[in-house]
């Protein structure tokens, strides 16, 4: 196939190879002109070239067939009769011809197909194994037109992870026919990571013990026959019915074919199957049950995509309860884990119908728990399904009572949030300082989801601006909010708990008001002052809301400088101030003993007191704290400036 398409000649350099005959003979160089085996394009291009020849062929019938019927270069395609057959055979040979792909070695189950001789062609179809002495494959016997596992006898035996999975991968189940056994085998493959075992490390005895016991009845699977057909001969309609299960160890699905005949019999057979073993880290059931339906989802829309029947309805069936719950509600009301997988169901299942199904009648319970190799042959429940399914729909399995949905697991709680948020409880885990840079902002906010909860829980409708009262309460949240944040004692002390003897909250007596803000005691009870300066409100220094809303000192903008403070001179021979305190000085002479070093107290003068002798020595100076008498020798004159900087 590949040495039919041709490279385009600016692509040949890249394919160059030296050879010559003998070694005596110089080496020369040459380009492959055509595609090559081995390269990592060869596939691509031979599978693109193929599908090109399908979507430029006129024949509408033969264009879909080579589109979908493909398996690399081998083609699987069939009719309903030998007219059709001949016919499609001859024009699926002319189209690939004209690209110089002759198609050869045909095989089919009725010998009167023209130039297909079953005597000297082999029985058994090896798809997907490249050389059938070596790889196993899915076989099919082309006279009794049934599938087959045809895999060697003696068996050798593993005593290593890579040998295990050895063995495992030689059992080629495209459609997972054999799911149930396969299982069985990686849940044991599984459990080798529990014990970190390297690749080729030897298998510990109770693993090996299993194995070995497992693998013995491994050729019992050359015994299988499994019928190609699915669908009853002159069909009136067909269902597909999928069947969903899961347990601590491994979950999946299967799909099941029921065709119903003109003359009412019915044909159940299995189509398609998969299987999953449980991650390592625990889960609940609940979930891998969701895992099981979503497996189930996923197989039948890749049945649907792939067959050219359609299906008149389609039946999902599980024996979860919570599953079936879940389905019933909005995905908008569930854990983010169970809500992707619930809305990717409801997605690609819109037409389709949930059904509850016991446990004992569900055929998915054997690839969830396992089979051995040696009863799945006889397992006709798994080959064609349950038995309800070969009756009239009335005899199926009745729907159960309807779940109570406040009682399913994986819930959203909405409804609780919004409830504590009303009750003043949990509310640090509800604003998120950091995503706020200015208080009223972050206040006004909170407005409105206190007002969106008092419409939803208290059925209360505020409308119109906010008022001083939604506003306060507003506040009252973001208080309650950084100080949950900040102290530790905020909740023993809604809890009604008393606080450790170490908590440095202990010298502020701290206390919850009415509102659920905690106080400071303090010992100004009896005072006449209002409730917010008699018990301030406590709040951290460091937390983001008092850091982030913290006041800003507002700098005043100078006035100009007067003419005699831009002149030369001695220093403090002109002073003009408008407000003063103690200011700095180096001079010690007439500093007051109180007062810390180099700081002077300013004042006016608005007394003298003259003494016997007519000599004023002590004078009533006014300060900021009052008047205070000084003697002369405490008291240090400066010049006075007036209003337009002149001297007064």
């Amino acid at each position: 196939m590949y040495r039919t398409i041709v490279v385009h000649p600016n692509d040949r350099h890249l394919q160059q190879i030296v050879w010559r005959d003998n070694p005596l003979s110089p080496i020369q160089t040459y380009q492959l002109n055509t595609v090559t085996y081995g390269t990592a394009s060869a596939p691509f291009l031979a599978t693109r070239c193929l599908r090109q020849l399908g979507l430029e062929c006129d024949n509408q019938k033969v264009s879909e067939i080579i589109l979908h019927d493909f398996y690399v270069d081998d083609l699987l395609t069939g009719g309903d009769d030998m007219v059709e057959i001949e016919h499609l055979r001859q024009e699926i040979t002319l189209t690939l011809a004209s690209a110089q792909m002759n198609l050869r070695k045909w095989k089919s189950n009725m010998q009167l197909v023209n130039g297909c001789d079953m005597s000297q062609s082999s029985l058994d179809l090896n798809i997907g194994g490249l050389e059938s002495t070596k790889t196993l494959g899915l076989g099919w016997q082309a006279m009794s037109d049934e599938l087959c596992f045809p895999i060697s006898d003696s068996v050798i035996d593993s005593n290593s992870k890579r040998e295990m999975l050895s063995v495992i991968s030689q059992i080629f189940d495209p459609l997972g026919l054999l799911s149930p056994c396969v299982m069985t085998m990686k849940m044991l493959l599984q459990k080798l990571w529990l014990h970190k075992l390297s690749w080729d490390e030897q298998l510990p005895p109770e693993v090996n013990k299993l194995w070995s016991e497992l693998i013995v009845d491994l050729p019992e699977l050359n015994k299988i026959r499994i019928p190609r057909r699915v669908i009853i001969d002159s069909y009136q309609f067909l269902e597909f019915h999928i069947f969903c299960d899961a347990s601590e160890r491994a979950y999946g699905a299967c799909l099941y074919v029921r065709s119903v005949s003109d003359e009412g019999d019915v044909l159940v057979r299995l189509l398609v199957a998969k299987g999953r073993v449980a991650p390592l880290k625990p889960t609940t059931i609940p979930r891998l049950e969701l895992c099981g339906a979503l497996v189930g989802v996923r197989i039948y829309e890749k049945v649907v995509t792939s067959l050219r029947v359609r299906a008149a309805r389609t039946f999902f069936w599980s024996d979860s309860m919570i599953v079936l719950g879940w389905l019933k509600m909005l995905p908008n009301k569930l854990q983010p884990f169970v809500r992707n997988r619930i809305a990717e169901i409801l997605d690609k299942t819109p037409s389709c119908e949930w059904r509850h199904v016991p446990t004992d009648k569900n055929p998915a319970d054997y690839i969830s728990r396992g089979v051995a190799f040696k009863l799945i042959r006889n397992l006709k429940e798994w080959w064609s399904g349950p038995e309800f399914l070969m009756k009239d729909m009335s005899c199926w399995p009745t729907k159960p009572l309807h779940t109570d949905d406040d009682i399913l697991p994986e819930m959203k709680s909405n409804i609780t949030i919004l409830h504590a948020l009303a009750n003043n409880d949990e509310l640090n885990r509800l604003i998120n300082f950091n995503s706020f840079s200015n208080f009223l902002r972050l206040r006004r906010t909170l407005a409105w989801v206190l007002r969106f909860v008092d419409l939803k829980c208290k059925k209360i409708k505020n409308i119109g601006p906010f008022s001083s009262k939604e506003l306060q309460r507003a506040l009252n949240v973001i208080i309650r909010a950084s100080q949950s944040e900040s102290f530790i004692e905020y909740t023993l002390l809604i809890n009604k708990k008393k606080l450790p003897k170490k908590s440095p909250l202990n010298k502020f007596k701290v206390f919850l008001d009415d509102q659920n803000i905690m106080r400071v005691g303090g010992r100004l009870q009896n005072s006449n002052y209002q409730y917010d300066k008699k018990h301030p409100i406590l709040l951290h220094s460091n937390h983001r809301f008092t850091v982030r809303f913290r006041g800003e000192t507002v700098t005043p903008t100078m006035g100009y400088l007067p003419q005699q403070r831009l002149l030369g001179g001695f220093p403090f021979e002109n002073i003009g101030l408008d407000y003063a305190g103690p200011i700095q000085s180096a001079v010690r002479q007439g500093r007051e003993d109180n007062l810390p070093p180099l700081k002077w107290r300013m004042g006016r003068i608005v007394f003298v007191h003259p003494g016997p002798d007519g000599i004023v020595r002590v004078a009533d100076v006014k300060t900021s704290n009052g008047v205070v008498r000084r003697s002369f020798s405490k008291i240090c004159p400066l010049p006075d400036l007036s209003e337009d900087g002149n001297s007064g």
